[in-house]
């Protein structure tokens, strides 16, 4: 019995049976499509023109959703901040330790920010075990009073969290805290930023104009009458002599806090053991407190001993090295390598070898012409940094692969330190073929100009003059790979808060100067 076949279905008229539309059936679907479209934009319309009435609305009733409140902060404070996007290019010339590390652009800041805002999470940690100096309360009534204090000191001496720490206090409980670029001139915070009602304003190293004192406080006096007409307070911190701070009552000669009561804080009630005493007593001697702070969270927080911390932050070894005056040979070594830091051996010697050349230069100007150094001594370098120098060492430890070995200091904190004494105790002798020489490392590879950069970056937090007219100036009037040198030291003086002022200044500077010099 055959199967019976499935009814065919009739053909739709408008459509041919080989399942191609009609152009009819076409354009009755494309109209049907243009009306939907049309509809749905008509709806969208609608539902904007309804969701601004709203907002128009709540206005005027002075009520805002959170979230359209957050987008007028935003916007608010988008007029007046320096820079609101980030392009980060990480360039890795050595090994890498990246344990506990962010590449890029956290989204979670693990340093405070230069110019921005600082919400309520920014604020309780810049505070975290806040010690307040002697002069907090003083400077917290001028601040009540006048609403614009300036604290002046040297260089990290807590001025900037003692800053937010002040505003925290007059601020309203609900408004946050921005922080302006230390680039402001005083007549455009004056007359110039627009100020949000009950918020605190702060500036990290601002540098006064170089106006005369009566113009100055006048224009503190505009600025304390624009703050109070917005309800709000601005505290700037200046880097200078406390003996140089103007009198009157916008200026604060600040002091720091009380070096046990600040270590204590940072300990979190630790138990004191003989070792701990002993590291206690090394920080009542410090001035900064940055480093009381730090020196007791390596303890607290980052579990090691407090012998090891001793050891690593005493520069007992690089006092004692220079005291006894070492030979020319081993100052030029030791000056070597604290700005051709961390670099294979073979590298080191060459660049060690040019600069060795470069002092002998130096050392023969002004001596009859031919005349050369009577010492014939081959020095023996490698004897030095793998016996037991008390400053280099060799590390291996990096590049066990390859088999290059390394040149570096016992101690990380010995490089910082050396810096300060050639500074200290030499002049021309040295510090002539050391300019000669860095400059020329413009030209080598991109290791050892990262590490000359690093190296002058801690010079700059000795002598900032130093390395501007030394290095930064020329550079920057130099060849396309000089530009690139001046260009990556000032990226590394913008990751020291003392720095970055300066950094900033030396760029505004050389802007002013260019558009000058246009026709």
């Amino acid at each position: 019995m055959a199967e019976a076949s499935p009814a065919k279905e009739p053909a739709d008229p408008k459509t041919p049976e080989d399942g191609s539309a009609s152009e009819e059936g076409k354009a009755s679907k494309g109209k049907e499509t243009a009306e939907q479209k049309g509809e749905q934009k008509a709806e969208e319309k609608s539902e904007e023109k309804d969701e601004k009435k709203d907002e128009k609305k709540d206005d005027e009733k002075g009520e805002q959703k959170p979230e359209q409140q957050d987008r007028k902060e935003e916007a608010a404070f988008d007029e007046g901040a320096l820079g609101q996007s980030a392009t980060v290019i990480n360039n890795f010339f050595d090994a890498v330790d990246a344990s506990q590390s962010v590449f890029g652009v956290a989204s979670r800041r693990s340093t405070r920010t230069m110019t921005g805002t600082l919400g309520p999470a920014d604020i309780e940690r810049a505070l975290d075990s806040f010690v307040p100096p002697p002069c907090f309360e003083d400077a917290l009534a001028k601040l009540r009073e006048h609403r614009v204090l300036v604290l002046v000191s040297r260089e990290d001496t807590g001025k900037w969290t003692s800053a937010v720490a002040l505003l925290n206090r007059v601020k309203r409980p609900d408004t946050k805290i921005i922080v302006l670029s230390p680039a402001r001139a005083l007549d455009d915070l004056a007359s110039k930023t627009a100020y949000r009602n009950g918020w605190g304003y702060v500036i990290q190293g601002w540098t006064p104009d170089d106006i005369a004192p009566a113009l100055q406080h006048f224009e503190f006096e505009t600025l304390a009458r624009t703050l109070e007409e917005a309800d709000a307070h601005l505290v700037l911190t200046v880097h200078r002599d406390p003996a140089t701070a103007a009198p009157g009552p916008f200026h604060m000669r600040w002091q720091i806090p009380e070096p046990l009561a600040l270590f204590d804080a940072h300990l979190g009630g630790m138990a004191l053991t003989d070792e701990l005493a002993e590291v206690r007593a090394h920080a009542a001697e410090l001035r900064s407190p940055g480093q009381i702070a730090g020196l007791a969270r390596q303890i607290a927080v980052g579990g090691r001993s407090p012998a090891d911390v001793l050891a690593e932050i005493s520069d007992s070894e690089v006092t004692k090295w220079f005291e006894r005056q070492p030979k020319r040979s081993e100052v030029l070594v030791v000056a070597a390598l604290a700005f051709a830091y961390n670099l294979p051996e073979r590298i080191f010697e060459r660049l060690l070898v040019d600069f060795e050349r470069i002092a002998e230069d130096v050392k023969l100007r002004g001596r009859e012409p031919g005349a050369q150094n009577d010492d014939d001594t081959l020095p023996q370098h490698r004897a030095q940094w793998s016996g037991d120098h008390p400053l280099i060492t060799v590390d291996s430890s990096s590049d066990l692969l390859a088999g290059e070995r390394r040149i570096v200091f016992r101690a990380a904190r010995h490089r910082e330190q050396v810096i300060t004494e050639l500074m200290l105790l030499y002049s021309y002798d040295l510090w002539e073929p050391l300019r000669l020489w860095i400059r020329a490392l413009a030209d080598d590879l991109p290791e050892v100009q990262a590490q000359v950069a690093e190296g002058l970056s801690l010079l700059a937090a000795v002598n900032p003059q130093e390395v501007r007219e030394s290095f930064l100036e020329p550079w920057a009037a130099g060849p396309a790979s000089e530009q690139i040198m001046a260009t990556l030291l000032l990226s590394m003086m913008c990751a020291n808060d003392t720095l970055a002022p300066i950094a900033l200044r030396t760029v505004l500077g050389w802007a002013v100067d260019a558009a000058s010099a246009v026709p």
